[in-house]
């Protein structure tokens, strides 16, 4: 290909940027172009097994990411100073790059490598997605139920980890104070995932694929629902505590908790204008995490085997009590 004459190029460009004194950019830009090089092999190997629509979704997330986002304007345009443009660019762009990327992991590392990979892989695409094939793939074979509720587990706990690295994003300032709770929440539904998964050793059947993740690459047809899931919630939790003060926001995380944790969260830690109190905020996060692990155990127990069910009650029995010592760590440290 042109590797050669692309990186005689970008060398020639990187010389104006050390002329020109843009030094931090040059070491960014140089670490880039030498990591892509001295993986150029593996690089082709990936891009061989890519198909046509997986490189053409790849080109409309970096046509999204790099052209859509920055022409937006990133100011509220609605009458209530809720609606953000940018923000809502940025989330269709972050939800379908989560998606994109543990298509990417599921398609090059395989679903079907053991529970472990199905469960945390998985578990940061979707655990309620995880929950409700696996709870369904457990009633159609019982032998495998441990295997199954050892994967659930798995996914619900790398939820809280998803929780902290979106409230990060968006409000870096709550991660010290949430970090806690959500690692002892995350810890303890692993640690029990693990021992369980270690208990009976069984292979996924050969004829069985658990896919997770949707056919469609990107998909943005999701990412659009959630982002219009997010603005409901957005209004909702804005009037609620308009009218309602601290009560409101908790009862609007806890209801939207149901459903989906992502959009909540995010909600929740855009709020910076103290209309409510930041252990309020914190609080609202931790309760609508705990509120979405409910209802995965109403779909293991209407959904799954009755194998399954005695495994998955102890776990998330585990996982209530972190969350309950992890509101005492949170009030108690703020």
């Amino acid at each position: 290909g042109g590797t050669t004459e692309i990186t005689l190029i970008a060398a020639f460009i990187l010389g104006l940027l050390a002329l020109m004194g843009y030094v931090q950019i040059l070491l960014v830009f140089t670490i880039i172009i030498l990591t892509l090089l001295s993986l150029k092999l593996e690089i082709q190997n990936i891009a061989g097994r890519l198909s046509k629509d997986e490189i053409i979704a790849l080109v409309r997330f970096v046509i999204l990411a790099g052209l859509a986002l920055p022409l937006l304007p990133d100011k509220t345009i609605d009458p209530v100073g809720v609606f953000n443009p940018r923000e809502i660019m940025l989330i269709i762009i972050l939800i379908s790059g989560l998606s994109f990327l543990g298509y990417l992991l599921t398609k090059f590392l395989g679903a079907k490598k053991g529970i472990v990979l199905t469960g945390m892989v998985g578990g940061f695409v979707s655990s309620t997605a995880v929950t409700w094939v696996l709870s369904k793939k457990s009633s159609e074979n019982s032998n495998l139920s441990v295997s199954y509720a050892a994967a659930i587990l798995l996914a619900c706990s790398i939820m809280p980890l998803r929780v902290l690295v979106i409230t990060g994003i968006f409000n870096s300032s709550l991660v010290p104070f949430i970090a806690a709770p959500m690692l002892l929440l995350s810890v303890s539904g692993i640690i029990y995932g693990w021992l369980l998964s270690k208990r009976k050793q069984e292979k996924l059947p050969d004829n069985e694929e658990e896919e997770v993740n949707s056919d469609n690459p990107l998909n943005l047809a999701d990412a659009l629902k959630f982002t219009a899931l997010f603005t409901l919630i957005l209004y909702f939790v804005h009037f609620s505590i308009k009218y309602f003060g601290a009560a409101g926001a908790l009862a609007a995380s806890a209801i939207a908790g149901i459903t989906d944790v992502d959009a909540i969260t995010i909600s929740m830690a855009k709020i910076t204008d103290n209309s409510i109190a930041e252990i309020v905020v914190l609080n609202a996060i931790l309760l609508a995490t705990l509120s979405n692990n409910f209802f995965k155990i109403i779909l293991c127990l209407i959904k799954g085997s009755k194998e399954m069910r005695k495994y998955i009650l102890t776990g998330f029995s585990i996982l209530f009590a972190a969350g309950g010592i992890g509101f005492l760590i949170l009030n108690m440290i703020n």
